[in-house]
């Protein structure tokens, strides 16, 4: 099926070529689903943000990230991926 991505959301192609009030439907559906994913960006990067603060950096060299990238990641808003 092709997906067709508006407003942050993937609709399937069907869903984009129906009433307007389809397309709401559809977007509705997927609203708990795109807050899980938010939920768990925003656990990941307060995960990464405690790694930073109490360990020093061998931690992340470990999983191959390095301190600018590991603050790259913290600064992006939870929307982002």
């Amino acid at each position: 099926m092709t997906t067709i991505i508006r407003h942050g959301f993937g609709v399937p192609a069907t869903a984009a070529r129906a009433t307007p009030d389809r397309r709401l439907s559809e977007l509705i559906k997927r609203i708990p689903e795109r807050v899980a994913v938010w939920q768990a960006r925003a656990r990941t990067r307060s995960q990464l943000q405690a790694l930073l603060a109490h360990s020093g950096d061998h931690l992340l060299k470990d999983i191959g990230v390095s301190r600018a990238a590991a603050l790259y990641e913290l600064n992006k808003p939870f929307w982002k991926p």
